[in-house]
């Protein structure tokens, strides 16, 4: 197992984070104590779900499913801050490129993740049963 903090996906995400708050830290008074510190959180966990799936040996597609969940939901919260007026689309189009970047990455690691459990799950022996003493 590879430290989380060396995967392609961690350091893409880490960017990615850094920059959300570089940009939540100029919102103004009134949204910055609210969807910007949201954006935040969600942001973090984001991080924390990464080191969860690289860590867990049993469910490491549960982990990267909650990744997925919380990649929308900063998505639609980039997308209100747009709408309210305090990211430009600049912004989000530069957050954007880190986005597509990361939620490639998160698929093809739970698509990985799912064939390898499809895979054990075939390797498992069935029980023998013995016809011979009917």
């Amino acid at each position: 197992m590879a430290r989380s903090d060396t995967l392609p996906i961690f350091i893409e995400t880490y960017q990615f984070v850094k920059e959300l708050y570089k940009m939540t830290h100029k919102f103004s008074r009134e949204f910055k104590y609210c969807l910007g510190t949201q954006m935040n959180q969600n942001a973090l966990q984001l991080l924390y779900q990464i080191f969860q799936a690289n860590h867990d040996l049993t469910d490491k597609v549960k982990h990267l499913n909650a990744f997925l969940a919380e990649l929308e939901m900063v998505r639609v919260e980039m997308r209100l801050a747009h709408d309210m007026g305090v990211m430009t689309t600049r912004q989000i189009a530069h957050l954007s490129l880190f986005m597509d970047k990361i939620l490639k990455q998160a698929q093809a690691w739970r698509k990985y993740q799912q064939t390898q459990i499809k895979g054990k799950e075939k390797d498992v022996p069935l029980p023998e049963l013995d016809l011979m003493e009917t």
